[in-house]
C-alpha cells in the first residue's frame, strides 16, 4: 500500500485552510462559542502545530513556536466577535487573511526551529527574523482591539496586556537569538527584559484608557508602543547598535499615533 508523502509546505497550506475554515464557522455563529469550544479549537490547534512542523518541533519547543499562532488566531476571533458592526465582505476577508497569515508565520517558525535545530545559521534565517518582528506588530494590533472590547474593567484589560506584551516581547528575542551581533543571554534576562518592555507598554495602554477613544486607536498607539520597546530591546540592548535617529524616528510614529488617538475620539 503506498503511503502518500505530504511536503512540508503543503502541511501549512492545508493547516491554514483548515483553521481559517473554524475561524469562520466560529465567527459567523455556524459552531456555538462556549469555552469548551474554545478549549477543543485551541488544543487542535496545539496539536496541528506539533503535526506540521514535525519533526524540527520538539515538546519543549512547543510553547514558544505556539504564540504567534495563538495570538494571531485569539485576536482575530475577538475582533470578529466584539466588532459586530464589521461589513459581511470585511469579515470574509478578515477570515481569509487570516489563513495567508498564519501559512506565512508556519513558515517563519519552521526557519527558526531550524535553526534551533541545526544551532547554525541559515540564508532565510535574518528574512525570517524581520518578518517575526512585522507580523508581531500586524497580530497585536487586533489582538489588543479585541482586549480592549472585552467586557471587563480596564485595570483587567491593561494586566492582560502586559502579561501578553511579556509573552511577545520573549519570543522576538528567541527569535533573534541567533542574529549576528545578538548577545547570549539567558532565560531569566531574557524574561526580564521582556518585563521591563512590557511595563512600559501596558503603561502607555493605562495612560490612554483615560480619553473617551476608540478600541482599535488604543491599539494602533499601543502596538506602536511596542513597537518603539521590542526594537529599542533588540537593536540597543541586545546588539548594541541604537542610534539617535532610530530613537526619535520611533517615538515619531508613537506621537503620531497618540495625536490621532485624541483626534479621533
Amino acid at each position: 500500500m503506498a503511503v502518500i508523502k505530504i511536503e512540508r509546505k503543503q502541511r501549512f497550506l492545508i493547516n491554514s485552510v483548515v483553521l481559517g475554515i473554524l475561524m469562520y464557522l466560529l465567527s459567523f455563529g455556524v459552531i456555538k462559542t462556549t469555552f469548551l469550544t474554545l478549549l477543543v479549537v485551541t488544543g487542535y490547534l496545539l496539536f496541528s502545530i506539533f503535526v506540521v512542523h514535525y519533526p524540527n518541533l520538539k515538546i519543549t519547543s512547543l510553547a514558544v513556536s505556539s504564540i504567534l499562532p495563538l495570538f494571531l488566531s485569539y485576536g482575530v476571533f475577538l475582533t470578529l466577535r466584539y466588532f459586530p458592526n464589521l461589513a459581511l465582505v470585511f469579515k470574509i476577508i478578515t477570515v481569509i487573511g487570516y489563513a495567508g497569515l498564519y501559512y506565512v508565520v508556519s513558515l517563519v517558525d519552521n526557519i527558526f526551529l531550524v535553526v534551533n535545530e541545526r544551532k547554525e545559521i541559515i540564508p532565510l534565517y535574518r528574512v525570517a527574523v524581520t518578518w517575526s518582528h512585522i507580523m508581531i506588530i500586524v497580530i497585536a494590533i487586533p489582538f489588543y482591539a479585541g482586549v480592549f472590547k472585552l467586557p471587563i474593567n480596564s485595570l483587567l484589560q491593561n494586566t492582560i496586556i502586559f502579561l501578553t506584551t511579556v509573552i511577545l516581547c520573549f519570543y522576538s528575542i528567541w527569535a533573534s537569538r541567533y542574529d549576528k551581533g545578538m548577545k547570549n543571554v539567558s532565560v531569566g534576562e531574557g524574561t526580564l527584559l521582556s518585563v521591563y518592555s512590557a511595563f512600559i507598554v501596558s503603561g502607555m495602554s493605562t495612560a490612554v484608557s483615560f480619553f473617551p477613544t476608540e478600541a482599535f486607536m488604543r491599539a494602533l498607539l499601543v502596538s506602536s508602543t511596542l513597537m518603539f520597546v521590542m526594537n529599542y530591546s533588540i537593536t540597543g540592548y541586545l546588539k548594541n547598535e541604537i542610534y539617535r535617529k532610530i530613537i526619535f524616528e520611533y517615538l515619531g510614529i508613537v506621537l503620531l499615533f497618540f495625536l490621532l488617538t485624541l483626534i479621533f475620539d
